[in-house]
């Protein structure tokens, strides 16, 4: 939403946004919009939840710059618009693509296009598509860090050997699964799986209560929706635990944290969920106590192994090709319209 918001307002045209799961609710989307330094400046109209991207759901103007933020959706405006109107959005939230090889019947075949515009949410995720095998999406496709400060270098390490632990829940704090979480992590530090001395701890989530561990430690806490907080944690973050919403198992996981970091993804679904194929930093688990203190168990494990854990990258000398902030790729979309 906020890159569909971001080129209306360069384009100075009125926005449509159009929800295929659940209702848009305008005080969320401003109060997303406004962490993120973002205003809708024209008309602004909230349409659904739909049932598809088709004509049958919604009109299509002439020359109406349409953002597509599904592969289902792309394929569906496809079939009735023209292609230079249609930008493909991929990130790794969309259930299309929920293994590491996208079906070649569906997904696959969309991704294998030269001729339709795609905008990729974060470099990782275009390396992991690249590396599946899409690899004209290297120079054809650009991506963008949701965030602006997501597009600045990756701060140096401390100094000190403390570390940093996320735990991170995406919807409004649902008292049960936080509370499972907290179990989880109180039994971690009880078990010696996390040091109560090597880690420092910080906790994401919307309406988060203040929290003493039975230890005594005060978690450092904040709305994951702020972004500036939200990417100081993830960058500093080298091991995180991350509860996502129930009807999204496969959600962001290369999104979670930092390239260095190893992500601990709990879930109803547990460990069947082809998501975790996408990246060996995640490690999938059920929404359980004890399955959750394994993942993390293993996690320090992998951060041990240098061998196996995903290294800070180094910046490349410019090639054209670097991820662009949220403002420059909605540049780039409205430059050629």
């Amino acid at each position: 939403m906020a890159l569909a918001v971001a080129a209306a307002n360069r384009m100075r045209a009125d926005l449509r946004l159009i929800a295929t799961q659940q209702p848009i609710a305008p005080h969320a989307l401003s109060a997303l919009l406004g962490r993120q330094g973002l205003a809708v400046l024209g008309e602004c109209s909230l349409f659904g939840p739909v049932t598809s991207c088709s004509s049958d759901e919604f009109d299509h103007f002439d020359g109406e710059l349409v953002l597509a933020a599904s592969c289902r959706c792309a394929a569906d405006a496809l079939a009735e618009l023209p292609v230079e109107d249609l930008v493909c959005l991929l990130h790794a939230d969309d259930p299309d693509l929920p293994g590491a090889v996208p079906d070649q019947a569906g997904a696959g075949a969309l991704l294998g296009r030269t001729d339709l515009r795609f905008a990729i949410c974060t470099q990782t995720f275009k390396q992991h598509l690249v590396g599946r095998g899409f690899t004209h999406l290297m120079r054809h496709a650009p991506s963008f860090e949701p965030t602006p400060a997501l597009a600045v270098a990756v701060p140096e390490p401390s100094n000190d050997r403390r570390r940093a632990f996320l735990f991170e829940v995406t919807a409004p704090v649902d008292r049960e699964r936080f509370a499972i979480g907290l179990q989880a992590i109180e039994r971690a530090l009880d078990l010696g799986v996390l040091d109560a001395q090597g880690w420092d701890l910080l906790f994401a989530a919307p309406d988060l209560p203040q929290v003493i561990l039975g230890n005594g430690q005060r978690p450092t806490s904040f709305d994951h929706l702020d972004a500036s907080a939200a990417w100081q944690a993830r960058q500093r973050a080298v091991l995180a635990l991350r509860l996502p919403l129930p009807n999204a198992a496969q959600q962001a996981p290369l999104g979670v944290a930092a390239p260095h970091a190893v992500v601990v993804l709990a879930s109803t679904t547990g460990v069947n969920d082809a998501a975790s194929a996408m990246s060996p930093a995640v490690i999938r688990c059920a929404l359980e106590c004890e399955a959750m203190v394994e993942a993390l168990r293993r996690g320090v494990e992998r951060l041990r192994d240098d061998a196996s854990r995903p290294q800070r990258p180094v910046p490349p000398e410019s090639t054209g090709n670097e991820s662009l902030s949220l403002e420059d790729m909605a540049g780039q979309l409205t430059a050629v319209r």
